[in-house]
């Protein structure tokens, strides 16, 4: 949402869309704009559409020349949504799966387990060493990011990672 600059993710399957579909119906946007995702955003746009809700796909390319055009050169899907919400009351999803690029620039964030959501909230909240070793079954720690004010996700656990 642009005026609340807010985000948050869920999965593309049956509970994350039904989810997805259900707060942003509750933020009453005039448009929800995607950007398409190799087919994946289809039954999104699908679920969004039968809600009754006034969603686009929009042409990456455009987006970009868009965003170059108002001086934003940098690429990255935050950004983009950024470009992409100028307008008043406007939601913008972005698919993201690599947990340190949603720590660093997602302000909300869910963690799906076999579909069903397991946490929800600040990338702080969601992305624990518990939250995150349940779900992908694999021992990880997390540290706070040398540059930045989040969490850093890294593989093993304190026991078989050097001290940085």
């Amino acid at each position: 949402m642009h005026e609340r600059e807010e985000t948050f993710r869920v999965g593309n399957e049956d509970a994350g869309i039904a989810n997805l579909v259900k707060r942003i119906k509750e933020l009453e946007p005039t448009l929800i704009v995607l950007e398409p995702t190799g087919g994946f955003e289809m039954l999104v746009v699908a679920e969004l559409t039968y809600a009754g809700l006034p969603v686009v796909v929009v042409n990456t390319k455009r987006v970009r020349d868009f965003a170059r055009a108002t001086g934003q050169l940098t690429k990255t899907d935050k950004l983009d949504a950024k470009v992409l919400a100028q307008r008043d009351n406007l939601a913008v999803l972005v698919a993201q799966h690599d947990l340190n690029l949603a720590a660093r620039y997602a302000d909300r964030v869910a963690l799906l387990v076999d579909g069903e959501i397991k946490a929800s909230g600040t990338p702080r909240q969601v992305l624990t060493p518990e939250l995150i070793s349940t779900a992908y079954h694999l021992p990880v720690q997390v540290i706070p990011h040398p540059f930045a004010d989040v969490p850093l996700v890294l593989p093993g656990n304190t026991a078989s990672c050097k001290k940085l």
